[in-house]
């Protein structure tokens, strides 16, 4: 499994790192969402976990532009302190799969990964709908 993980607090990042690559999973590291648009369009990813209070664009924001700009239909895991149920909400309407808060467990990360990597990519990112008709961007192909 090939992660992006997207954290601002380096000792965290580097943390996460650490267990994962244990676990045999291969993970690249943005510190901005500003990053994560450059290594998101250069290579392939089977997950993104996403901190949301970062510099610049936050997690929501960046989740947010990379389903809409990039087309990117990689499932995407919040992990953030922002426990509140109105956050959770919004993780989820920017285009989030899962969302969990720290404190966190390792091994709990770990499974979510596994569970969001074992589902595949998106399907519904890069469809356009009006009525009946439904325009695969990706593809050119429309359905009716």
């Amino acid at each position: 499994m090939r992660i992006l993980l997207v954290e601002d607090n380096l000792e965290l990042a580097g943390n996460i790192c650490d267990y994962l690559e244990l676990k045999g999973v291969v993970a690249d590291h943005a510190s901005t969402g500003k990053q994560s648009f450059h290594l998101v369009e250069h290579s392939s990813y089977d997950v993104i976990i996403m901190d949301v209070m970062m510099p610049g664009l936050d997690g929501f924001e960046t989740c947010e532009q990379l389903r809409q700009r990039c087309q990117c239909q990689v499932p995407t895991i919040f992990l953030t302190a922002r426990a509140d149920l109105e956050d959770k909400i919004k993780g989820f309407e920017s285009g989030g799969d899962d969302y969990l808060t720290k404190p966190f467990d390792m091994a709990e990360l770990y499974c979510r990964l596994s569970a969001l990597n074992s589902r595949g990519k998106r399907k519904d990112i890069g469809k356009l709908k009006f009525l009946d008709l439904e325009l695969e961007t990706q593809t050119g192909s429309v359905t009716r």
